[in-house]
């Protein structure tokens, strides 16, 4: 046979020269103190990257990549993930590697193709996937003397046996038993450093093939980026000396006293009431922590989780502020729906993603979903970047959000990545859920800080449960008495709100803003902007301004929902304190046959232990929502909080997707493109459709997703409905005719066609 080859114009030699040099380089990235703890964690990533490619050693393959568009045989003949783990099994038996080790190895390079493998997938890989007559084949004849000098493994008497069934039972009745046996925490670390080392062999085996050669050079030596901590308090100078802007920089001042970079990786909590500035003050715990481990040629990346897009933009922008000049996306990265996928505009396509897709820069800001997916997500795709996990400062922020069954592994999985990864964890809320053991509090006193303060009463009138035209009705008897002030309408579902918004229009003098999921990303974040100016107004909207949106109102309305919702939709209510205390009024709503708006979105036990909180209360001020809190979340937490999600991620088992754990079984929907907010938008989707290459199009397709997401909305399907007749076919895309949509009441269809109440919109 002659040269072996890895790719079309790549020998195998090469590639696998390529992607250990790029595995160094990732590697070498992270912090000393990290391997010490681990001190195998490098040497098994290695073993990973060195026989990842074993089995491109076979004919098939080798006939396969000198010329791909005339291979005829079958495409599993080709396959060489699965020879390469038998390679890697028989490798471990013949060295003596202990059991854990090879498992890890092994897994690693059965899925740096397509991900994170199952337990019981693993053996199914060698007995099930691949054909005896595909075994012998691919065998038969390997060059093994090549390979061994190609990897640098001694695989040269290696037995070629076709027999698999003794590699089968080593991995199931060794390798996975040695697995079932471990405890939960230590089932814990081997899951995680697995993904490590399947995470940077994952980059390391793109590396060479995306990246352009003058771009490389980032990837070697980690970015110096000097922001003093001061910096924080210049961006902050600015602002007018108000009482609360005093409590805001007597805070800050306290969390920093109490971080300590000396101190082991662990989590931090700050548990602040709303409008304390929680943004600067983690901005400073970070910026603390990195000045100081930097000086251990730690290079920590700051990475500040988010659950909704529009807090996410005003976040952007403070760090924007924050940075200067710096706050380009090669230092400052957004990564969710609605970002430009732009890392640095000379970089072509390949080198742009790929950056982008590994998390390079040194701040991140995403949402959960993007996080949660690096954290436990199997794919491919997101376990590229898990590895920037390790070192890192991660800022969680309204941890509050996140659904009770994700509790149990977010609280271990935290715990363990601070043991094995050397991550330390900022976790903010004005409402702390409480299920994180062995936190830090970094505020002295928060119950002190919740007393402090005399903004808002809660006043509490849902004993009356009232259909939704007679609450309508009510409010257009009060409209006079909104007369100069910014009045809040929260309902809990789209329909709803666009009921009550309607009804508003007719009558209402003031300006009136919309913000629910009908309305696009883009024209929502123009309303939170008009809004913020300070001028009268009426806001009608759903969750999505529940937590972190920086508005300021004189009145919030709210239909009834779990208590930690009420609360945080109450610090949008007299925010800066410039007025004697004011008043969020809780009602219950219902629709026309009776049912209630919460029932619809809500789960029951978090509305009934919500009712216990209110009960025989007419009013609860401010400076009691500390203690009801936790009261309110201590009985949360003895429901179901995914102690089973932990243990099925722990021994390799399936658990349910990232999107259903944060939102649930959701039913189909169709997503609209509203073309006349981007009126150049269908122009390029149709010239990135009609791309021949399949990769470039891809390509040309991603790199639109921001610019898409910001004008799209979203329609669960019915029976007996079809997006045809409210929308035309782009490739792929829907595109919204302009009659259905206005930029005031966002999407506008038959109301036989709306009646969708939907699961909370995050």
């Amino acid at each position: 046979m002659s040269e072996l080859l890895s790719h079309p114009h790549q020998t195998l030699q090469t590639h696998i020269h390529d992607v250990v040099k790029a595995a160094e380089w990732a590697l070498n990235n992270h912090s000393n103190i990290l391997f010490y703890k681990k001190p195998m964690l490098r040497d098994l990533t290695m073993r990973a990257v060195d026989a990842h490619d074993l089995g491109k050693g076979s004919k098939a393959f080798q006939e396969y990549i000198r010329n791909p568009k005339s291979f005829r045989g079958a495409p599993i003949e080709k396959a060489h993930s699965p020879l390469s783990m038998l390679l890697v099994l028989r490798l471990a038996q013949q060295e003596d590697w202990a059991a854990l080790d090879t498992l890890s190895v092994a897994a690693a390079v059965a899925g740096h193709h397509s991900g994170m493998p199952l337990a019981d997938d693993l053996p199914g890989l060698l007995l099930d996937t691949i054909p005896a007559y595909v075994w012998r084949n691919q065998l038969t004849g390997l060059p093994i003397p090549e390979l061994a000098i190609h990897t640098g493994l001694p695989v040269q008497d290696l037995s070629l046996s076709s027999d698999i069934i003794p590699e089968a039972d080593y991995l199931e009745y060794d390798l996975l038993e040695a697995l079932n046996e471990l405890s939960l925490l230590d089932a814990l670390k081997l899951r995680l450093n697995t993904q490590f080392a399947l995470s940077v062999l994952l980059e390391a085996d793109k590396t060479f093939l995306a990246v352009d050669k003058e771009y490389r050079k980032r990837l070697q030596i980690p970015r110096e980026i000097d922001i003093p901590l001061s910096s924080v308090d210049e961006h902050l100078s600015g602002k007018p000396e108000s009482p609360l802007n005093i409590r805001r920089t007597k805070v800050r001042q306290e969390v920093l006293a109490a971080t300590d970079p000396q101190m082991e990786a662990g989590i931090h909590t700050v548990t602040l009431p709303t409008g304390m500035g929680k943004t600067m003050v983690a901005a400073s715990w970070a910026l603390k922590l990195r000045n100081m481990l930097k000086k251990d040629n730690q290079f920590s990346k700051v990475i500040i989780v988010m659950p909704y897009l529009s807090i996410i933009d005003q976040t952007v922008q403070e760090y924007r502020e924050l940075l200067g000049d710096l706050g380009t996306p090669d230092v400052l990265l957004q990564m969710h729906s609605i970002s430009d996928r732009v890392f640095d505009p000379e970089m072509d396509g390949g080198s742009n993603d790929f950056f982008i897709d590994t998390w390079q820069s040194p701040f991140v800001i995403t949402t959960f979903d993007q996080f949660l997916l690096a954290l436990f997500g199997p794919r491919a795709k997101h376990l590229m970047r898990y590895h920037n996990l390790y070192d890192a400062l991660i800022v969680m922020d309204e941890v509050q959000t996140l659904p009770c069954k994700l509790w149990d592994s977010v609280n271990h999985l935290f715990q363990t990545m601070t043991q094995v990864g050397n991550a330390r964890f900022l976790v903010m809320s004005a409402t702390q859920p409480g299920f994180l053991t062995r936190a830090t509090e970094l505020v002295a006193n928060p119950k002190k800080e919740f007393a402090n303060f005399q903004r808002y009463q809660l006043v509490l009138k849902h004993g009356n449960k009232q259909p939704l035209e007679d609450f309508t009705s009510s409010v257009i008897d009060r409209l006079s008495e909104f007369e100069d002030k910014r009045v809040l309408i929260t309902l809990n579902t789209r329909r709803s709100a666009r009921y009550v918004r309607d009804a508003l229009e007719e009558e209402c003098v003031a300006p009136l803003f919309f913000i629910s999921a009908d309305v696009t990303p883009k024209d929502r974040l123009v309303s939170i902007q008009k809004i913020k100016e300070g001028k009268p107004c009426i806001v009608v909207s759903t969750q999505c301004v529940e937590a972190g949106v920086d508005i300021d109102m004189d009145l919030v309305i709210r239909d009834i929902a779990p208590f930690d919702a009420m609360v945080q939709i109450a610090g949008r209510c007299n925010r800066n304190d410039k007025k004697p205390r004011c008043d969020v009024e809780i009602v219950s709503l219902a629709n026309e046959n009776g049912q209630d708006f919460a029932r619809m979105i809500y789960d029951e036990y978090s509305l009934q232990e919500t009712h216990k909180v209110l009960d025989k209360q007419e009013t609860i001020k401010e400076e009691e929502i500390y203690e009801l809190c936790s009261t309110y979340f201590n009985a949360l937490g003895k429901r179901d909080t995914g102690k089973d999600i932990t243990e099925n991620f722990a021994y390799w088992r399936e658990i349910p997707s990232v999107r259903e754990l944060l939102r649930g079984k959701e039913r189909e929907k169709y997503e609209f493109i509203v073309a006349k907010e981007d009126p150049g938008l269908i122009e390029a989707i149709a010239e990135a459709h009609n791309i021949e290459d399949h990769w470039e199009k891809r390509r040309a397709i991603r790199k639109l997703a921001g610019q898409i997401g910001r004008v799209t909305v979203s329609v669960y399907a019915k029976r007996g409905w079809e997006p045809e007749d409210f929308a035309d076919a782009c490739g792929p895309f829907w595109i919204l005719r302009d009659e259905y949509y206005q930029s005031d009441r966002g999407l506008v269809l038959p109301e036989s066609e709306t009646e969708y109440t939907g699961a909370r919109i995050l």
